[in-house]
């Protein structure tokens, strides 16, 4: 296929599948209680009040620039979507120009093709949150952490400040401790986490530094959650147990065992800590350069682990790590990363049927059947995405360890 005939094919695919997402977002009018939310927040903010504290303030930036170039929820809504559609054309278009020339681009194809039946099936949370800003800046860092480190920090240094998970991937940043590449990315990263975050106490305060710390302090188990399954169950059938609206602005689980259940996030979420603290450690007193396949496997594993073990989750979590699985299918290939992709976009299907088409049903007393099939459909799912994912992450790793103790590890 010509250059000029992929570009083509790949315009219209997006546009195709975009124009069905949206129409079919704009159906679904309760979905947009969160842009309501937003805009209610930055008119509060605008006299001088306090809202919105459960986001970083750089996730925030967006909105207020939204709401100072529209007016009205209308007009400001369609901002919110076309800031969103703009996130996602800029990593559609990246895919688009791999797949239009250059090396695999049957992967490249592979990518593409994942990205836009994601996007489309993912639905409303796509253009009504912003969760995807920070998911297309670590797929920037996933892509540049293969050409230059240093600005692949700063890709994941922003992401850091717009939502507190990819905090976690800056593990994958470290390598040697006596090469001086490591002190560099992680003062790369750290440097634009300083910059957002000084702007931030001069414009707003410390308060508002801190908010969002505060916030995840505060949380129960939500219902959607994978250890929260079980009580869906039993919710369904017993009025024991329950699924009610929490001060956390989320639905939670209630009814006993939930309470230990969240010891038990606690634990899970410690392992993984212990996890990603024995990868760095291998990497930090190691004498090889991380290779870049390995550190974005490394990434999709412990976002995958931190999701499936917290005591939150929410259908928008989802593209957390959909732009990274889009760009490690293209740039690293491979059927494993493939079957992620395919499970994922059927992930993402389940997820849009659960929400927001079920989840009415869902939050009645007792919650309809169907709800709690799809649900619990979708979260075993999500429990084998997480299975193959670490399995590439092993695989990927104990490739590198090989490398290493060969002698052929790359540097940069």
């Amino acid at each position: 296929m010509s250059r000029r005939a992929s570009l083509l094919l790949t315009t219209v695919s997006w546009v195709a599948t975009r124009l069905i997402m949206v129409w079919f977002s704009l159906r679904q009018h309760e979905q947009w209680g969160d842009v309501r939310y937003y805009l209610e927040g930055v008119e509060k903010e605008s006299v001088g009040g306090r809202a919105l504290v459960e986001y970083p303030d750089a996730t925030v930036i967006p909105l207020r620039m939204i709401g100072w170039l529209t007016e009205g929820l209308d007009s400001f809504t369609l901002g919110v979507i076309a800031f969103c559609l703009l996130l996602d054309a800029a990593l559609s278009g990246w895919l688009a120009r791999r797949c239009a020339g250059g090396d695999h681009r049957r992967d490249a194809w592979w990518g593409f093709s994942f990205w836009i039946l994601f996007g489309m099936f993912i639905g409303p949370v796509m253009i009504a949150r912003l969760d995807l800003l920070p998911g297309v800046l670590v797929a920037g860092a996933a892509v540049w952490i293969g050409k230059n480190s240093r600005i692949a920090a700063v890709f994941l240094g922003v992401a850091t400040a717009v939502k507190l998970w990819p905090l976690a991937l800056a593990t994958g940043l470290v390598g040697p401790w006596r090469n001086r590449g490591t002190w560099a990315r992680l003062a790369w990263w750290a440097g634009a986490i300083l910059i957002l975050a000084v702007l931030t106490l001069v414009t707003s305060g410390w308060w508002r530094v801190v908010s969002p710390l505060q916030y995840q302090v505060d949380r129960g188990l939500q219902s959607e959650t994978l250890l929260a399954t079980p009580f869906i169950w039993l919710a369904a059938f017993d009025a024991r147990w329950s699924v009610t609206y929490a001060s956390s602005k989320s639905f939670e689980v209630f009814g006993t065992g939930v309470g230990a259940t969240l010891i038990v996030s606690s634990v899970a979420s410690l392992g993984v800590a212990l996890a990603a603290l024995v990868v760095t450690a291998r990497r930090f007193f190691g004498t090889g350069e991380p290779r870049p396949v390995a550190t974005r496997a490394y990434w999709l594993a412990l976002v995958l682990l931190i999701v499936v073990t917290s005591k939150v989750f929410s259908p928008q979590y989802l593209l957390w790590f959909g732009p990274l699985i889009a760009v490690m299918i293209t740039l690293d290939g491979g059927r494993l990363t493939r079957a992620i992709g395919v499970l994922m976009v059927v992930t993402a299907g389940l997820t849009s049927w659960f929400f927001p088409l079920l989840f009415d049903s869902f939050i009645e007393a007792p919650p309809s059947l169907l709800s709690v099939v799809v649900l619990t459909l979708r979260n075993l799912l999500m429990l084998v995405v997480t299975v193959l994912a670490c399995r590439w992450a092993w695989v990927c790793l104990v490739a590198e360890h090989r490398a290493e103790s060969a002698g052929d590890s790359p540097r940069s």
